[in-house]
């Protein structure tokens, strides 16, 4: 059985909305777990539908190719897909790695409500993708 990613927004939703008594007063720790888990979300799932429209199984750079083949490769789905996973990429950095940057609810909310955006319109991506038209 393969794990649904999708669990990892539900979490992070979770998390945001009902966080665990003893994380009531501690902000800035939700916030910085609920990036991370709503990134890691639309990434994997982003890089299941890459590996499902091209076949290559990714061993190094990730994130980088699945940012670069739904903004450069696939630009039909960069401005939904590829442009706010950057995003979110850079705010899973900050949050993950950057302890002098603050990360907030309200920072933590709006990656909640880009990365339900991002899943939304990967699955409107078609699997395998659409034949090259000949001219």
């Amino acid at each position: 059985m393969t794990f649904d990613w999708e669990k990892f927004l539900s979490l992070a939703n979770a998390l945001y909305n009902n966080p665990p008594q003893e994380f009531v007063d501690e902000n800035e720790t939700l916030a910085r777990n609920i990036i991370s888990r709503a990134y890691y979300a639309a990434h994997n799932i982003a890089r299941i539908k890459k590996y499902e429209r091209d076949g290559e199984k990714l061993t190094e750079k990730k994130h980088e190719k699945v940012i670069n083949y739904f903004t450069i490769y696939d630009n039909d789905h960069g401005t939904y897909i590829g442009d706010p996973l950057l995003m979110l990429c850079k705010k899973r950095g900050e949050a993950d790695y950057e302890e002098d940057t603050p990360c907030s609810l309200n920072n933590a909310n709006q990656v909640l409500l880009n990365a339900a955006d991002i899943l939304v319109e990967i699955k409107k991506v078609e699997t395998p993708p659409p034949a090259a038209s000949e001219s």
